[in-house]
């Protein structure tokens, strides 16, 4: 197993240290800007009090840690990427990435020096992306329209993910990541992408929300993400001549994220076509080994051991376009204050 450190010590990075205690992989070091917030992260995650650091430099040079999971707000993510490089580290870096030129240079240096560089997108490590193209062959056939929106309720309540100095891409990041990263999956977004987006914007300057309408690839797309609704909402529609399947919470499962846990036994896919959907439907329940965040650590720590099929360069690829539709929607956008 590999040492890993975290850095950062707020909820995400609690619920990966905690995952890694479940799963087996050892908690090395800790690093925060502050000192105590370490040590009182390390206190409850049995990690030395001589491991818990504030000290940059101290904690990236030393050479029994093999990989960092980083967790700190996006504006920050381009220096602490930049030292793991620099010290050789493997990285497992929480979603939003910050700028494409980031993420293409990260991935020219680590190709070349064996190392890992994978963002904690947990949606993407369950068994109904596993078994997602054999759906999509199946019931839907050639895709031509998806529509994928994940909606989080929020008020600003000075939460770092309201402050565009830490946060620059608001909603669009936050939430957005999820909806862009399945249209990158299913759809080749090259540059003869059409694209309408709008942001919404609070009188912070904060991005509460961004809807995009396009075409690409013979496919219509309509994503969203936001902060402004009265209750979650995580969709995904995949349509095609066949026939369309529905997914209600494709981002956090209810059987298998550390949100909502397991409340519920399997995750349903709801498949349907023509004039009577609401009728002439069926479903396939689809049941998940683990939560989605534990498989993946499991998939990091198995990169680190070698494991990379074609599939593992293709999901680099997919996180750089992820990240440049999110830049491309900002170009792009008309904005709306609210």
């Amino acid at each position: 197993m590999i040492n890993i450190g975290i850095v950062g010590t707020g909820l995400m990075a609690s619920v990966i240290a905690s995952s890694c205690r479940k799963i087996g992989i050892p908690i090395h070091s800790v690093l925060s800007r502050n000192l105590e917030s370490a040590r009182s992260f390390g206190e409850k995650y049995k990690v030395p009090i001589e491991r818990c650091f504030s000290d940059e430099m101290a904690f990236y040079s030393d050479e029994a840690l093999k990989a960092v999971y980083i967790a700190t707000p996006t504006s920050m993510k381009q220096k602490h990427i930049n030292q793991a490089l620099d010290f050789k580290k493997h990285m497992l870096v929480e979603k939003p990435i910050p700028n494409s030129f980031l993420v293409n240079n990260t991935l020219n240096q680590v190709s070349s020096s064996n190392l890992i560089f994978m963002d904690a997108s947990h949606f993407l490590h369950n068994e109904f992306m596993v078994e997602l193209p054999s759906l999509i062959n199946k019931f839907v056939g050639n895709i031509t329209r998806i529509d994928a929106d994940f909606i989080w309720p929020s008020i600003d309540d000075g939460h770092i993910k309201f402050k565009p100095k830490l946060e620059p891409n608001g909603a669009l990041g936050d939430l957005g990541w999820y909806p862009i990263r399945i249209l990158q999956t299913l759809c080749d977004c090259d540059d003869s992408m059409i694209l309408n987006p709008v942001i919404f914007n609070n009188d912070n300057d904060c991005t509460v929300g961004f809807n995009a309408i396009g075409y690409v690839d013979k496919t219509i797309f309509n994503i969203s993400s936001s902060y402004h609704g009265a209750t979650v909402r995580q969709e995904l529609i995949i349509s095609g001549d066949k026939g369309e399947i529905r997914v209600n919470d494709f981002v956090m499962p209810y059987c298998g994220s550390f949100v909502y846990g397991k409340v519920v036994d399997s995750l349903k896919v709801t498949i349907s076509s023509g004039f009577l959907p609401l009728v002439e439907k069926q479903e396939r329940r689809i049941v998940f080994d683990d939560y989605q965040h534990h498989q993946m650590l499991k998939c990091f720590q198995q990169s680190i051991d070698g494991a990379r099929d074609e599939s593992w360069w293709d999901s680099q690829h997919l996180m750089l376009r992820t990240v440049s539709m999110i830049e491309h929607i900002k170009e792009k956008a008309v904005v709306i204050n609210v």
